[in-house]
């Protein structure tokens, strides 16, 4: 964690998404998120924000610009990306869009 190397695959992580965002077309949608919050070494501290809460970013033609979620889940990613392909959204599905 924080290693020349993790820093490494940071940076070169940010510049890939920067080039698949620059070639978004006017229809796309992009979605991105971390796979799980943390710090330092810990990942499961259920009080500390930085282990429970995960970036997430949406943007294209269905994500009104500059605004922000309050309050969200991973479970309403599923739906989400639901709602971007224009598919039903499963009646198990526990989530809601953000669209």
């Amino acid at each position: 964690w924080m290693s020349e190397e993790y820093l490494a695959a940071v940076r070169f992580t940010a510049d890939c998404m920067a080039r698949l965002y620059g070639a978004l077309q006017p229809e796309d949608q992009f979605i991105l998120l971390s796979d799980h919050g943390g710090h330092d070494f810990d990942h499961f501290d259920e009080n500390d924000p930085r282990d429970m809460e995960i970036p997430l970013f949406c943007t294209g033609s269905l994500f009104p610009a500059g605004k922000q979620l309050k309050s969200w889940r991973l479970l309403d990613i599923a739906p989400t990306v639901c709602t971007c392909l224009d598919v039903e959204i499963p009646l198990q599905y526990e989530g809601r869009s953000l669209i």
